[in-house]
This record gives C-alpha cells, sequence and structure tokens, in this order.
C-alpha cells in the first residue's frame, strides 16, 4: 500500500502544476474581436506603463484589454487566473515603478472577504492600433 501512495503523490502534484485546456467562450471571442475591430497587431511589448492606461476590461478568466489612447494592449495569461472577473473579485497588482511587466504577478482578492486567491503571471503586452 505505500508503494500506490508513494507513487499517487507525485501523480497529485503533476496534476496541480499541469496547465489546463483552455478554450474561450464564443461570448469572449465576440467581445474581444468587437473591441480590435480594424485594430492591427504590433510588436509584443515586455512592459505596460499602468498609469497612462485609462481604462483595462477583463475577457476572461486569462485575458485582459488595457487601454491607453487610441492603442489597445493585449494581456493573455500563460495560465487561467480563476475567479478574474468574477463579481466581487479584484486583480490585485503591485506595479514598479508605476509599469507591469512580463513574469510580474498580481493575486485575485475577494473584496468583501479579503480571502486572496490564485496568482497570475503577466507575459508579454500585445499592442493593437489603427492600420497606417
Amino acid at each position: 500500500m505505500k508503494r500506490i501512495a508513494i507513487l499517487a503523490a507525485p501523480l497529485a502534484l503533476a496534476s496541480c502544476t499541469t496547465p489546463q485546456p483552455y478554450a474561450m467562450t464564443d461570448d469572449a471571442r465576440a467581445t474581444l474581436e468587437d473591441e480590435l475591430e480594424g485594430l492591427v497587431a504590433g510588436e509584443p511589448q515586455n512592459c505596460l506603463d499602468i498609469n497612462s492606461t485609462s481604462r483595462s476590461q477583463v475577457i476572461d478568466e486569462k485575458t485582459i484589454l488595457y487601454r491607453r489612447g487610441s492603442v489597445r494592449y493585449l494581456q493573455v495569461f500563460d495560465n487561467r487566473c480563476p475567479g478574474l472577473g468574477d463579481f466581487g473579485n479584484a486583480l490585485v497588482i503591485e506595479p514598479f515603478g508605476g509599469r507591469i511587466c512580463s513574469n510580474d504577478t498580481a493575486r485575485i482578492v475577494d473584496t468583501s472577504s479579503g480571502i486572496p486567491g490564485g496568482i497570475c503571471a503577466f507575459g508579454p503586452f500585445i499592442p493593437y492600433r489603427e492600420a497606417d
């Protein structure tokens, strides 16, 4: 019996760290397409000056769209951020120097209880601009 328990422990741990398959819902895809309609993707950027963004919009548990003027910056986390966008939850970011960069992390927090949830790691920010 000990042999089974020893073998089961690594399998249980692996199931917690393996990224789960992800498919954007039709509603989220439609929202994102509407927001990016007529815009062209630029070169991914490592950092985003969060102080100069005018709005952020959660698309789903993996996707946020930031706005700075007419430019939109798409952030797609490597893994889902369970609870992102749920009513009563907040994404708490601690930017260094007013910027969030790839590999920086944020935490989901239940605003009514203060109980922290999952941690999300940022990836590159993809700018979308009007075509020249």
